[in-house]
């Protein structure tokens, strides 16, 4: 009997080590080399002394490298897109974890305030992205496990269609590049990544989306204002100076849509004055930026690659000490 029971523990043993090594290989061989791995690995320089946060849009409308030979200080971008309030919380713990950034400069874009609930196991890319730790279990518990906990048990469940792909991402796992975290296999023919960073889009001939800010407060996720002020009081908490900005959105947009401009920035600009945090909105300063839509891949904010390079320089003169 009792030698009985020593097998059926040895086969459980076996069963649950195959399972696990067969879910650590499709995770391998199915998740995709992502931005936000590169950009996260980042945080293992331990000069970095100013972390942004934030959107797609400051990722590619902030340059850390141009923002930096204004400040004199060493700056990197984790700005993503989708990348909401709770997520941000989270990065900046990563980099407390790691680097231990002096500064934390926040991306914010109303519109993500008001965004729909995330729903069922959507692109976990972020979480994904993280080396495990105490801040990554914090991190699943707070977000993922309410919400599908397959996504920390199963995290290549989301991509289990690329199966096709599955010998060319194993081969590009494998490369000296992909090791070495290198930012030239990641984007396209119309973009280049930076390993800080920042997305440089080249100027191509596309039609502009029209994607204007409509924001009216009584929309607004309650949940996500609790993860802002999670955000700041962790900042506090840390000793990180934080500091709030709004990216210029086109004139044309800003135009067409002053009334719903001007109340996000009301609205943030008394949450940001109550907690004492610095709120720099530069649709409303004269920095003499061209925000012309010229400069813009659409009507939302998302900027070519030179209007970022002068944005950013026009940025690192706010943020010099």
């Amino acid at each position: 009997m009792h030698s009985s029971k020593k097998k059926n523990w040895i086969r459980a043993a076996l069963f649950l080590a195959v399972f696990v090594a067969a879910d650590v290989f499709l995770g391998f061989g199915l998740l995709p080399n992502t931005f936000a791995r590169i950009s996260i690995h980042s945080l293992n320089d331990s000069s970095v002394q100013d972390v942004f946060i934030g959107t797609s849009k400051g990722q590619c409308s902030i340059d850390p490298e141009t923002v930096d030979q204004v400040t004199g200080r060493k700056s990197t971008n984790l700005c993503l897109g989708a990348e909401y309030p709770l997520d941000c919380l989270y990065l900046v713990k990563e980099a407390e974890r790691t680097c231990r950034p002096e500064r934390v400069i926040y991306e914010l874009d109303p519109c993500y305030y008001t965004a729909a609930d995330y729903s069922g196991i959507e692109d976990p890319f972020i979480f994904n992205s993280m080396p495990f730790s105490t801040v990554k279990l914090q991190y699943y518990l707070d977000k993922n496990l309410s919400e599908d906990f397959r996504i920390g048990m199963f995290p290549w469940l989301f991509h289990r269609n690329e199966i096709v792909n599955f010998s060319e991402n194993l081969q590009m796992k494998n490369s000296e590049a992909y090791k070495e975290y290198s930012p030239d296999i990641v984007g396209d023919g119309t973009s280049v990544f930076h390993s800080n960073g920042f997305m440089y889009f080249k100027r191509i001939q596309m039609d502009k989306e029209v994607n204007y800010l409509t924001f009216d407060s009584s929309i607004v996720k309650q949940s996500r204002i609790d993860d802002l002020k999670r955000l700041i009081s962790y900042c506090s908490q840390q000793g990180i100076e934080l500091t709030v900005i709004v990216l210029p959105v086109p004139a044309d947009s800003l135009s067409e849509k002053s009334a719903d401009y001007a109340a996000a920035d009301a609205y943030f600009r008394n949450i940001m004055d109550a907690c004492g945090v610095e709120y720099l909105n530069f649709n409303y300063i004269n920095t003499g930026f061209d925000n012309s839509l010229d400069g813009y891949r659409d009507y939302e904010g998302h900027m070519w690659g030179d209007t970022a390079e002068n944005f950013s320089s026009i940025l690192g003169t706010y943020l010099t000490k």
